[in-house]
């Protein structure tokens, strides 16, 4: 993934209201059903700007959580407004290969009580490197928590010409194809019980610019391109961004399994998305 900026990070704190709100109601069952204790080790991937990061400290008092981001500027605002003595945030990329890993994370080979990932994992190229990743810094019993964003099917809904269009230069994952990998990835990691729960959420975003923000199409796009569009001008794949970002919007604010044709919301903040909640254990 390298270390490039997808968001700014004060835009991004602002903004994230649905991912806060996703985190706290998983961690409200990390509460529930895992025992905390006093020296207790937690690794937080895609900590982002770090105010998940901080709830996950106040809510669960572990000795150390080692939390870590593809994103350079994330971290440095991470360290400045949600720093913590208990928190240890550095710049990583979690589907490089284990012996690429910095020395921090190898070091913590099977030590960690929780690993926790909220809503970053489907940004991760190599997916099955990073699942792996997670089993091996887990000790035996411990657990993790992982919520991971369905991507979008922006071929859902077009004729055949447009899906033939896009399929020239993108490669859109079905809701089936997501579902079948990422039970593939988890449980044949070594974690000895796995369980996927597909829930669908709802938010209201407070302002359109905070909508514009959390639609951006372009990294997404850019995660499930072609050769043959890397190789288009940047003109034209600007008008793709365009496009595509507009149909990502509507889909975003149309009522689940409805035509983003005709069933948009009336409500233009009205935001709704589908993810994945892994919970395993080692």
């Amino acid at each position: 993934m390298g270390n490039n900026i997808i968001w700014d990070a004060e835009d991004y704190t602002k903004s994230n209201g649905a991912q806060y709100r996703d985190a706290k109601e998983t961690i409200d069952l990390i509460i529930k059903d895992v025992p905390l204790t006093e020296d207790m080790i937690v690794v937080d991937i895609g900590c982002g700007s770090g105010n998940v990061t901080k709830m996950l400290c106040g809510s669960l008092t572990p000795k150390k959580i080692f939390a870590s981001d593809f994103d350079a500027q994330m971290i440095e605002y991470a360290k400045e407004k949600c720093g913590n003595e208990r928190i240890e945030y550095f710049v990583q990329d979690i589907s490089v290969p284990w012996d690429q890993l910095d020395e921090r994370l190898k070091k913590l080979e099977g030590k960690v009580d929780l690993v926790w990932s909220n809503r970053v994992l489907h940004w991760v190229p190599d997916k099955e490197t990073a699942v792996k990743t997670i089993s091996r810094l887990l000790k035996p019993g411990g657990h993790c928590y992982v919520n991971i964003t369905l991507l979008w099917d922006l071929n859902k809904f077009e004729d055949e010409f447009e899906k033939k269009q896009h399929n020239k230069y993108f490669n859109f994952p079905t809701r089936k194809e997501q579902s079948e990998n990422w039970d593939l990835c988890f449980k044949n990691c070594g974690l000895s019980q796995v369980n996927i729960h597909f829930l669908e959420k709802v938010w209201t975003m407070d302002s359109e610019e905070d909508f514009q923000i959390q639609t951006s199409a372009e990294p997404y796009l850019n995660m499930v391109s072609k050769r043959d569009f890397q190789e288009l001008p940047e003109t034209d794949k600007k008008t793709w961004y365009a496009v595509l970002t507009d149909k990502l919007c509507k889909l975003l604010q149309t009522p689940f399994e409805k035509n983003p044709k005709t069933d948009i919301d009336e409500n233009p903040l009205q935001m709704y998305y589908q993810q994945f909640r892994v919970i395993g254990k080692k």
